[in-house]
């Protein structure tokens, strides 16, 4: 569902299709890739989202686009599970729900942000000889509802003499060795990345 709303004019629109819909197709396998790639989708603002064109002195409907321009060291990848409608103004709970859609990201493979990365932000790190690939090292999970859930955390043991690729599950006061497929799933909800 595309939701409407009624702007300054009392006109309806519709509203762009952005993160506030979640695609029909999310039983098929959804990457870490397609993430991104609608994260960095250009999209042209409303009517009533004007922009001020300082060189032809009048209000246009421009073209917006995120770009990465710099990638720290570390980094925190937030995926978004709960969807919002705005069919309520007085309760914002009552109207959520979580998307429990696997999304595939690297676990043990790496990942490249060079695809993701403007031109400009390519050329600076490769001038300054960073390396734009990131091993992923910690992932925040949620299990639950909006209004009731719980958090635990999966995290790469990186300790000296540690076996390679070894995961620990953190449940609160309980730890346990991580299955490597449970990793990635419907749960994982903060990815945490290190060049």
């Amino acid at each position: 569902e595309i939701f409407e709303a009624i702007d300054d004019h009392q006109n309806y629109r519709k509203r762009l299709e952005s993160w506030d819909k979640v695609p029909e197709d999310l039983s098929r396998e959804v990457t870490l890739g397609d993430c991104f790639q609608l994260f960095a989708k250009e999209e042209i603002l409303g009517e009533s989202d004007m922009w001020y064109c300082s060189k032809c002195k009048d209000h246009v409907q421009a073209e917006k686009k995120l770009e990465l321009w710099s990638m720290p060291h570390y980094f925190t990848i937030h995926l978004k599970r709960f969807q919002f409608s705005q069919s309520s103004k007085y309760s914002i709970t009552a109207r959520a729900r979580k998307v429990e859609s696997d999304i595939i990201f690297p676990v043990e493979e790496i990942l490249d942000m060079s695809p993701y990365l403007s031109k400009e932000a390519l050329q600076a790190a490769k001038d300054r000889g960073e390396s734009v690939k990131f091993k992923l090292y910690g992932v925040s999970r949620h299990s639950g509802t909006l209004s009731g859930g719980h958090y635990t955390a999966v995290v790469r043991d990186l300790e000296e003499g540690a076996e390679e690729g070894a995961w620990t599950n953190y449940n609160d006061s309980m730890t346990s060795c991580a299955r490597k497929e449970r990793i990635c799933d419907d749960q994982a909800y903060l990815l945490f990345y290190q060049r």
